[in-house]
């Protein structure tokens, strides 16, 4: 059910909404709900796909550590972690 919720909501969401469907993604679609900064950084995740490198390392150290990579994961696991496909294939298309 949370993808395609996911999925209806960004349908319906118009680019200045992106925000708001993201957050509801990250606090609402994941259970537990994801730590309060992980927006900002799924936006640099989000990012570093756009600008074609996955393998980009984030600094997660606000929010915790990775038990493989510890504070500073690529984009890649992130995105994975995060669910965050739904996203990148739509920065992907519109790029």
């Amino acid at each position: 059910m949370g993808r395609m919720a996911l999925d209806d909501m960004m349908v319906w969401a118009g680019e200045d909404d992106m925000d708001s469907v993201l957050s509801w993604h990250l606090f609402s679609n994941h259970f537990p709900p994801l730590p309060e900064g992980t927006l900002a950084l799924a936006k640099e995740v989000i990012a570093a796909f756009r600008e074609g490198e996955p393998d980009r390392k984030i600094d997660i150290s606000s929010i915790g550590a990775h038990r493989r990579h510890g504070t500073s994961v690529p984009a890649r696991v992130c995105a994975e972690a995060w669910h965050l496909d739904a996203f990148i294939v739509e920065e992907e298309e519109g790029a």
